[in-house]
């Protein structure tokens, strides 16, 4: 059964009522690719009889086909430009023939019906339903290169992303289906930042349909298109006259009929009152660009400047955007007062969803380029803070010092402390804080709220009070830092152990911020009231708070921020004995001082021995030593904190065993650890510390398994375990007992594992969960010492002696 083409119903309905009303002259309009061509093919097996005049043939000919006496509509596909006048002087001659023909934009002659073909509607923001008619032209075109594919809930999000990338652009889609196959859809999407060099093929190249275009194009549209190549979005016919006028040279007057052929020809796309180009136009012509481009750039940094301050910028997207890239252009052309003012601008709204990371990039070119004015100091300091809350305090440094010079206020000073001490530089926090302290003029709420979340990040929680004494419940109602402030006494009461007034405190300020909609401080309270909630030993809610913290946190991409989290999040899961769901620890390239490092090491250290990992855990534990040595002398407590937890012990001399200890030792010490922390975790009755390490190897351990693994018993166990009714754990204990007596000390990994247990389904998410599920459960039946966990997957101790009865 033929396939229709989908979203293409209203041009062909469009055609019918022309073809009908014995219109002179219909002209299908559309850039190369578009869809022209199908689109006629299609209307013309839909039941209208139609004839065809080659495209190669002379134009003798095909006036010659024109002129015949008949009502069948002549089709005429990619018709030359020039040819204008003479189409005009064959439609006068003739008056019963329907002429339909395939051209970049309309001729402007009379009685001339234009049918624009149009890119596929389009997702905003790569969100869609899938039923949307790109990417039901995606499904299509994908079934044709794989007739197995569909689209699914597993992989809508990625074509609805690559159809937006490519702006729905039928020949774009039809070449990035073609990629399935030897690529899946996330890997297309990735590529699809170089979307000319991944869309090449020998049945239709995406570079070679624009070029086709751009040179059919008159040198006034070409030159008009560069010039809007300015706009990364949607733009008025006044801006776009504005930029162009002093660009191009075009008057209004004339810019209108000129931006109504480009929408012809696809190349814009109008919007109500403006106008839009699609991703991939913009992308050519940007790149074909040249001189116009630049005059074009200047004119619109003089149209934004000018406009800015009678447009509502925080609350429109795409006015922000207009705005983000006028300040990219004033830098590129070193216009710095109009830079100034454009970054003063954008700066209070620099959490707004996707303006984050522009905003980072053009602070620090405009840092580099300016001398600080009074004006723009709170503006570079918030610059600073936001960019500590991504990626560490160490790249902003320069600008808080270079603030303070200029600037000796308790602002300046408190904001430094903030970020430093947010990023666990504690000492430099301090430091700070006696600054802000000695400068305690200002009594600013900022200042306040900056200094006291200083003073709560470094374990001063006397000096956090006093900071928030400073202001009183009548100005905090009326603050916009107000649930900040609340969050930040609550915290430091439930340091000193008032943990009924920073419940009442917490719930205050989660209220305020809800209320004020500040998603950031509700995510801050929320990180304190999970430590509340670990506190009183209610560890389901705690975990359930910090997971919402640090979702938030990701959101609003403030990574340091949600990484402290995450390593509260570990704290949490280690004290439910649930190692399995630690999530992953690594800082990666955030700049973290010495007190979060230290933290991140120890925890570190017990997933390493969970998983048996005992060369990973020497690491961390070289790791954190490291760390220890940089932290001032008041704060070593720190350093063993968690390993203290966990042994219940003397932690520095097991620490010292580890670290001195050679390869063939090393196992034996930390199997010590391991096992002392284990029957801590598990509230097992502790083994004496006076035990020594040598004594875990006395005898190798023995493991009895029954048939078919119905059953096992371990060393220490004084009963079996029944596995009868408990199929996927006798399945998954089966395999690891064959491994272990066909390849002693080799792992199974987690698919090749999953497909021996279930070899009829495919090792996805749900089966891993179920497989990762079975193994914690034969952990805790009595495997634990037994199982082991690697990089490379699972298997039994090597030196186990195994016994099948």
């Amino acid at each position: 059964m033929r396939e229709r083409p989908f979203g293409r119903e209203v041009e062909l309905a469009e055609l019918s009522r022309a073809v009908q009303s014995r219109r002179a002259l219909v002209s299908v309009t559309g850039m190369a690719g578009i869809g022209k061509t199908t689109l006629l093919q299609e209307f013309a097996r839909g039941g209208t009889e139609c004839d065809w005049a080659q495209p190669e043939q002379p134009w003798a000919e095909t006036s010659a086909a024109i002129a015949r006496r008949t009502t069948r509509p002549l089709i005429v596909d990619e018709l030359n430009p020039d040819s204008g006048p003479q189409l005009a002087t064959a439609v006068r001659q003739q008056s019963r023939r329907p002429l339909i023909v395939a051209v970049l934009h309309r001729m402007g002659l009379a009685h001339e019906l234009v049918v624009r073909v149009r890119p596929f509607s389009a997702p905003e923001g790569g969100a869609a339903a899938s039923d949307e008619p790109a990417l039901q032209a995606f499904a299509r075109y994908a079934r044709r290169r794989t007739a197995e594919w569909r689209l699914s809930d597993q992989n809508v999000a990625s074509v609805a992303a690559i159809v937006a990338q490519l702006g729905g652009h039928p020949l774009a889609l039809r070449l990035a289906a073609s990629r399935l196959g030897l690529l899946n859809e996330s890997q297309i999407q990735t590529l699809l930042n170089e979307p000319f060099e991944l869309l090449k093929s020998r049945g239709g190249d995406l570079q070679s349909a624009f070029q086709t275009t751009w040179t059919a194009l008159a040198p006034e549209l070409s030159a008009l298109l560069e010039a809007l190549t300015v706009f990364d979005g949607a733009f008025t016919l006044a801006a776009a006259t504005a930029v162009v006028e002093q660009a191009v040279g075009s008057q209004a007057a004339d810019l209108a009929p000129l931006l109504e052929r480009l929408d012809d020809a696809s190349l814009l796309l109008s919007e109500r009152d403006a106008y839009r180009m699609p991703p991939l136009v913009r992308s050519f012509a940007a790149a074909a660009a040249g001189r116009v481009r630049a005059q074009a750039e200047a004119a619109y940094v003089d149209w934004v400047v000018e406009n800015q301050a009678a447009l509502d910028w925080p609350a429109h997207p795409s006015q922000l955007q207009q705005l983000s890239t006028a300040l990219e252009f004033a830098l590129s052309h070193a216009r710095n007062d109009e830079a100034e003012a454009l970054f003063c601008a954008l700066a209070p709204s620099h959490q707004h969803q996707g303006s984050l990371a522009t905003l980072r990039k053009q602070g620090t070119q405009l840092m580099a380029q300016l001398s600080f004015a009074p004006s723009l100091a709170d503006t570079h300091l918030h610059h600073a803070i936001t960019e500590a809350q991504v990626v560490g305090v160490a790249s902003q440094r320069m600008a808080f010092e270079s603030l303070a010079d200029r600037y000796a206020s308790a602002h300046i000073a408190a904001g430094a402390a903030y970020a430093e001490g947010l990023c666990g530089f504690d000492d430099r926090a301090r430091a700070w804080l006696k600054d802000t302290e000695a400068r305690d003029a200002e009594q600013r709420v900022e200042t306040i709220y900056w200094a006291a979340s200083a003073c709560a990040y470094v374990g001063m929680p006397e000096q956090a009070l006093s900071w928030c004494d400073a202001v009183t419940a009548t100005q905090v109602g009326r603050t916009p830092h107000s649930a900040g402030i609340q969050a930040v006494q609550a915290e430091a009461l439930l340091t000193l152990g008032d943990g009924t007034r920073a419940k009442q405190l917490i719930a205050s300020a989660l209220q305020r911020a809800e209320t004020s909609g500040d998603a950031l401080t509700a995510a801050r309270t929320l990180a304190v009231r999970a430590r509340l909630l670990q506190t009183e030993h209610d560890f389901a809610a705690a975990e359930r708070d910090a997971r919402r913290a640090m979702s938030e946190f990701a959101s609003a991409d403030a990574c340091v921020e949600a990484w402290r989290t995450r390593l509260l999040l570990a704290e949490i899961l280690t004290e439910r004995a649930r190692l399995d769901e630690i999530p992953d620890m690594d800082a990666h390239t955030l700049e973290l001082g010495p007190a979060l490092r230290v933290r991140n090491h120890q925890l570190s250290v017990i997933v390493a021995l969970h998983y048996e990992q005992f060369e990973v855990a020497r690491e961390q534990l070289l790791h954190a030593s490291a760390a220890q040595r940089e932290l001032p002398d008041g704060d070593s407590r720190i350093a063993n904190r968690v390993l203290r937890f966990l042994i219940n012990g003397d932690a520095d001399s097991h620490v010292e065993r580890v670290l001195s200890a050679d390869e063939t030792g090393l196992a034996c010490h930390l199997r010590f650890v391991l096992r002392i922390a284990r029957r801590r975790l598990f509230a097992e009755p502790v083994i004496n510390p006076s035990y020594s390490p040598a004594d875990v190897q006395k005898s190798p351990a023995t493991l009895h398994v029954g048939a078919a693994a119905r059953w096992f018993r371990t060393p220490d166990a004084a009963h079996d375990i029944d596995l009868t009714r408990r199929a996927t754990m006798r399945a998954v204990l089966l395999a690891l007992v064959e491994q272990r007596e066909a390849a002693p000390g080799h792992a199974l990994s987690a698919p090749a594992l999953a497909a021996i247990v279930w070899p009829e389904l495919e090792p996805n998410r749900s089966v891993l969960g179920r497989l990762y599920a079975a193994i914690a459960e034969l952990r805790r039946s009595g495997l634990s010492e037994i199982l082991r966990t690697t990089k490379a997957g699972y298997s039994l101790d090597p030196d186990l002696v195994l016994r099948r009865e």
